[in-house]
């Protein structure tokens, strides 16, 4: 009788003790899983994240692989173009004297007509331009060179008064229009000619020729003529201008020639098919100029 009550004792404090186990074990669980959802919640909003961020990097990547191609291509363009400008092959045949012609100020009211006529007589020119495009076309510079001619840099403002007064001042114009060229046309060139040639007059002396030296330190080549139209009057005729250039070539025979013109005149565009013919007469072949091509300096 004994051993049945404390049995039952027994297995009423076993019950007990069963059900203490039972609500601590739900109380733990019930205390343990909200914070177990917050940080599972935390884990997929982070994973979230991730997978955007993943997303957006493998955009910028494929972007990155476009723009790389398409720079990649306007490198070549532009290694074209350059090479164009160095090696032109639109030269008459022959193995007589060259002439280079040079068209100075522009570009200007007369340039398209100027290309017009060199492309008529497959005969190339060098233009020193500026940074005032006047010829009525915005592509002006990079039509230049596609018509396989040479681009020079003539100075962004052509003031001679201002450029002229320190190196700097002259360096800060140049540069300007170094920077125009290549934003218009993608080249940078490396030769120039001083606005009033290297012989002007408006230049200190002593600034022209810290001009002169500050220029060929920074890899520049630069071209003075031995020939010039005149064309800067722009009371001559065509007649004119064609005869001047014919008489200034005849007092050199057999020498290079590098011919000053401009292409605001339009008596000049109607004398260039003369000055060609005049110049072939007496067999020169026409060419570009390019760096340390032909020593043309006035000092």
């Amino acid at each position: 009788m004994i051993v049945r009550k404390l049995s039952k004792e027994y297995l009423q404090l076993f019950l007990c003790l069963a059900l203490i186990i039972i609500l601590l074990a739900g109380g733990f669980h019930l205390l343990i899983y909200p914070q177990a959802a917050a940080r599972l919640d935390e884990l997929q909003k982070e994973h979230a994240v991730n997978l955007e961020l993943k997303n957006e990097l493998d955009r910028l990547n494929n972007s990155y692989c476009e723009l790389q191609g398409k720079y990649e291509l306007l490198l070549q363009e532009n290694s074209k173009l350059e090479e164009r400008l160095q090696n032109s092959g639109r030269t008459d045949a022959g193995k007589g004297p060259r002439a280079y012609l040079t068209i100075d100020d522009g570009p200007e009211k007369y340039t398209a007509q100027i290309l017009q006529i060199l492309a008529e007589y497959n005969v190339p020119a060098t233009f020193f331009v500026m940074g005032s495009n006047n010829s009525g076309d915005e592509n002006m510079y990079s039509r230049i060179l596609e018509q396989g001619h040479a681009l020079g840099n003539h100075t962004m403002t052509h003031r001679l008064k201002t450029i002229y007064l320190s190196k700097d001042a002259f360096m800060e114009d140049l540069l300007r229009l170094e920077e125009l060229l290549y934003l218009k046309a993608g080249i940078r060139p490396d030769i120039i000619r001083f606005p009033g040639g290297s012989s002007n007059t408006v230049a200190a002396p002593g600034i022209m020729k810290e001009i002169i030296a500050e220029v060929t330190a920074q890899g520049y080549d630069y071209f003075d003529w031995n020939i010039s139209t005149g064309d800067c009057n722009t009371g001559l005729t065509a007649a004119q201008l064609t005869a001047n250039v014919a008489s200034q070539a005849d007092r050199r025979p057999g020498q290079d020639l590098v011919v000053l013109m401009h292409d605001f005149n339009r008596a000049t565009a109607e004398a260039l098919p003369q000055i060609i013919n005049e110049l072939r007469s007496r067999n020169y072949t026409f060419a570009l100029l390019k760096k340390g091509i032909i020593n043309m300096k006035h000092r």
